[in-house]
């Protein structure tokens, strides 16, 4: 995650405002799957404008073309692809165990299909896995224009985004039952977040100076922006967004802001920069556990529900990343080394990097 020379100290903000934003996923789930909503509905939208907008701002912050399409292609794969797939299966474990699914192949294949085809919870991944791949090619096409012809080909293709969706039935179970289709149009939508956290990229090393009264006005005046631009829910995961398309941009950046001030001026907390440091492994393990401690418990409090999952994430993130690093892209499975894509034979040894 080294930005600028290898900082120390901007990775720790960095996973600080990941791991701000697991936890709020994770409660999100967590209210969703108790069927509870928040009293204060505005300040929830707010939120929905900061959870999901920043990962793919951060995935701009840390855009690499590395060395062509084909190594791009297969450093993605490993980092988004594989724990796509491996997912779709294992999350099938803790639904055996508590006896949603049936202990036989058709049970388990049945399951492993529903999650390809509909992604799931897991519809974030392979929609941030489109995203970086839409922006690879805009960034190659238009890398040698100046900022204008770059910001005009970015609308272009964003509006056009905004249209194809606009044009499409809201209605849920429609947008459910054509998923990749939705997944393509939130991938597209979502490039102005790239585009703008790789464009500011250079400009982090001065961000180091800033005063700490500067950070805290910064962040205010982005608060309020927030606040009076954040407008209903944002469900990326069917391209369904209540507010309308500059707000959204408006308030997800300034959501974006106004973390980005609160984690500059703390740098670390130790649970929520490490939860942050292997987020994706949060993220992949969260939701099954989170299904198998409703069915078990389906009358338990919601507050009970949230801090068993917080409580237990360390727990399952130490045994991901030290027994399955392939499958949650702590290990590569595949390497691309002179112009050929090898499987890694180091991918599912026990030996430590």
């Amino acid at each position: 995650m080294n930005l600028e020379n290898g900082s120390k100290e901007r990775i720790g903000y960095f996973d600080l405002m990941k791991g701000v934003c697991i936890v709020l996923v994770i409660i999100g789930h967590c209210l969703d799957e108790k069927d509870i909503k928040l009293a204060n509905v505005h300040v929830w939208s707010m939120l929905e404008h900061l959870r999901m907008p920043l990962y793919f701002f951060l995935s701009g912050m840390f855009f690499k073309e590395y060395s062509g399409f084909v190594d791009f292609i297969v450093r993605k794969s490993n980092k988004l692809v594989i724990p796509f797939l491996s997912f779709c299966l294992l999350s099938s474990i803790p639904m055996i165990v508590v006896g949603q699914i049936g202990l036989d192949f058709e049970s388990v294949r049945k399951h492993c299909t529903w999650m390809l085809k509909f992604g799931g919870y897991l519809w974030f991944l392979r929609t941030l896995f489109f995203a970086n791949v839409f922006y690879y090619i805009y960034n190659k096409v238009t890398k040698n224009c100046n900022l204008f012809v770059r910001v005009l080909a970015l609308c272009f293709v964003v509006v056009l985004g905004w249209i194809m969706n606009y044009s499409l039935p809201v209605d849920m179970d429609y947008r459910q039952s054509h998923t990749w289709i939705f997944t393509i149009l939130s991938s597209v939508i979502v490039l102005p977040l790239i585009f703008v956290a790789s464009s500011i990229r250079p400009l982090l090393a001065k961000f180091k100076n800033l005063r700490m009264i500067d950070v805290i006005i910064i962040g205010m005046l982005s608060l309020a922006v927030c606040y009076y631009t954040s407008i209903g829910g944002v469900y990326l995961k069917d391209c369904i967004i209540d507010n309308n398309p500059f707000a959204f941009y408006v308030a997800s950046f300034s959501a974006v802001t106004s973390c980005w001030s609160v984690c500059f001026l703390v740098k670390k907390l130790p649970y929520f920069t490490y939860a942050g440091r292997y987020s994706i492994i949060a993220y992949l393990v969260h939701y099954p556990l989170l299904k198998a401690v409703v069915y078990v418990c389906p009358e338990i409090n919601l507050y009970l529900v949230i801090l068993i999952i917080l409580l237990s994430m360390p727990v399952f993130i130490w045994l991901f990343k030290t027994y399955l690093p392939a499958f949650v892209a702590q290990r590569d499975v595949f390497v691309y080394e002179n112009n050929r894509i090898k499987l890694n034979k180091d991918a599912f040894s026990l030996k430590k990097r």
